[in-house]
C-alpha cells in the first residue's frame, strides 16, 4: 500500500510549517465566523431531512421531511447553484 497523508506530510514538511499553516487556517476560520450572520427558518415539522434553494433567482427554500412532505418558503437570501442546469 502507499503512504498515508500523515506519512507524506511528516516526511516532506517541517512540523513548524504544518503548525503555522494550521494557525493561519484557524485565524481565517475565526475571522470568517465572526462575519457570518446566522439565519433560521421554522418548519411545521420536527423532522426536516434536507433543504435546497431553487426558483429562477435561487431565493426559494425547499425543505423535505422525514414524513415525505416538501415545504417551500420565499426568502430574502439567495442560494448558490453548485451544479449548472442541463441544456
Amino acid at each position: 500500500m502507499g503512504e498515508t497523508l500523515a506519512q507524506i506530510l511528516n516526511s516532506r514538511v517541517a512540523q513548524s510549517q504544518i503548525q503555522a499553516i494550521n494557525n493561519s487556517l484557524n485565524d481565517f476560520i475565526q475571522d470568517l465566523s465572526d462575519e457570518l450572520e446566522h439565519y433560521s427558518y421554522r418548519t411545521p415539522t420536527d423532522r426536516p431531512t434536507n433543504c435546497s434553494f431553487g426558483g429562477s433567482d435561487l431565493t426559494t427554500l425547499y425543505v423535505t421531511t422525514g414524513g415525505g412532505d416538501v415545504y417551500m418558503a420565499h426568502t430574502d437570501r439567495q442560494g448558490r447553484l453548485h451544479y449548472p442546469a442541463a441544456g
